[in-house]
């Protein structure tokens, strides 16, 4: 069996692996999915915050009318 022919065929195989699993698409997806869950939560948190805010500044108020 001669080696010397095997030897470019596992290495082209390697490098065709190593690219597929940097550019695969699934994990662009998984990616993609990740970020978009992570503004989500950020949005609801920012959300949430702003009416713990209103509502303090209305409680607030309706204790000190003017």
């Amino acid at each position: 069996m001669d080696w010397l022919a095997i030897v470019p065929v596992f290495v082209i195989g390697m490098f065709l692996l190593i690219t597929w699993n940097a550019l695969s698409p699934i994990r662009f997806i998984q990616q993609q999915r990740a970020e978009r869950e992570k503004r989500l939560k950020e949005w609801q948190d920012l959300k949430a915050s702003e009416a713990e805010e209103e509502a303090s500044l209305s409680k607030h108020s309706d204790n000190n009318p003017l």
